[in-house]
């Protein structure tokens, strides 16, 4: 298994997220004795762990995210009721993990606690470009606009849905 450690399983997985997500995605990686763990946006998330067997952990509040994916084979074990567990051999096997630790990314930004509002003065770039631009990310998830510009539903500027005539 290319000899990696928890810890820079977990840092290939950051910078995956912040590859994809952006620089200032919120990943926290913590090291302990037995396996190396992630916080997405303070919610912990994965554990990874090396040595006979190498896995990931994945909470298993989020199993609706990979319940109907037969590539992802998850194992529940009865010692731990909170997790399921992925294995894996490579460096190649874990990236065709990527698709799935981007959802758990986004999983985590949904669950945050913030104030809703309805849009920001940003409404006609969102429009323009189909997506929330708003630079401060915790913010734009209080956005009741970006949720319609996700599910295409755009009220403004270039790329106003027709049926909203």
């Amino acid at each position: 298994m290319d000899n990696l450690t928890p810890s820079e399983i977990c840092n290939e997985i950051a910078a995956m997220i912040k590859a994809e997500k952006g620089s200032d995605a919120e990943i926290e990686i913590i090291d302990n004795l037995a396996y190396s763990s992630i916080k997405f946006l303070g919610i912990h998330s994965l554990r990874v762990r090396c040595g006979k067997t190498n896995y990931i952990g994945l909470k298993n509040s989020y199993e609706h995210l990979w319940a109907n994916d037969d590539s992802i084979k998850t194992e529940r074990l009865q010692s731990d009721e909170l997790w399921s567990r992925v294995s894996f051999n490579s460096v190649e096997e874990l990236k065709t993990l990527y698709p799935l630790f981007l959802q758990l990314y986004d999983e985590a930004f949904s669950l945050l606690n913030v104030e809703l509002f309805s849009c920001c003065s940003r409404y006609i770039q969102c429009s323009d470009e189909k997506v929330c631009i708003q630079p401060d990310k915790r913010l734009s998830v209080g956005c009741q606009y970006r949720k319609n510009l996700i599910s295409g539903k755009i009220f403004y500027g270039l790329n106003k849905s027709s049926h909203m005539d």
